[in-house]
């Protein structure tokens, strides 16, 4: 069972795209994905808008530039192949929208997936820099997801160890039918057959013989 994104989170995913592109980057990093996500929202999500004031566009791009220019440049695509940081950050969202009981992967599990605690990423210290409050985020997105009712995502579902796209899921086999019972060999078959001949046969000397009597 895949934990789908909403449709937002998607749209956030093409804006960092763009924003990859823009910079020359060859492949789409956690980075571009912070970027992708103040494209859709001054505050880079709706669970932050009174959490401070929005972050300035400019200011962050300058920030993620800045803190990215000794990246290695790829070949350019039209859509950009994830990094592997980024394909861990995708499946870090998918675990939040989880562990939450959420069905889809909103734009603010993808945030809480990039504000994780680790202070020397990219994407924590260019929102940092541009004077946003990383501790007050991370509690306001966690009182925000926590408050979110929705019916449980399904549990019952596990890991392939191989995904496919951003996460990927298998249900559990299903319970194995007990076998038909075997069927004997063909010489018994041959044997019994034989046998009941015989036994007709016997039977209609028996029953001759008392006619003739």
């Amino acid at each position: 069972m895949s934990v789908p994104l909403a449709p937002a989170s998607a749209d956030a995913l093409g804006a960092a795209n763009h924003e990859a592109k823009r910079l020359g980057s060859g492949r789409l990093e956690p980075a571009h994905v912070l970027l992708g996500l103040r494209a859709l929202d001054p505050w880079l999500a709706p669970a932050l808008r009174s959490c401070g004031g929005p972050v300035d566009r400019g200011a962050l791009r300058l920030q993620v530039e800045y803190l990215t220019r000794d990246a290695s440049r790829g070949l350019r695509r039209d859509v950009l192949p994830p990094s592997a940081a980024t394909r861990r950050l995708m499946i870090d969202a998918a675990s939040e929208a989880r562990r939450w009981g959420h069905q889809a992967v909103a734009v603010e599990h993808v945030l809480a997936a990039l504000l994780r605690d680790d202070d020397a990423a990219v994407a924590v210290q260019a929102v940092r820099r541009c004077g946003v409050d990383v501790a007050a985020c991370r509690a306001a997105l966690a009182a925000a997801l926590g408050t979110w009712f929705e019916p449980p995502a399904p549990v019952d579902a596990i890991p392939t160890g191989q995904p496919e796209g951003v996460l990927a899921y298998a249900s559990p086999r299903p319970p194995v039918e007990s076998a038909a019972p075997a069927r004997p060999p063909l010489w018994e078959l041959a044997a019994a057959a034989a046998t009941f001949a015989g036994i007709l046969a016997a039977a209609g000397i028996a029953v001759w013989g008392v006619v003739r009597l």
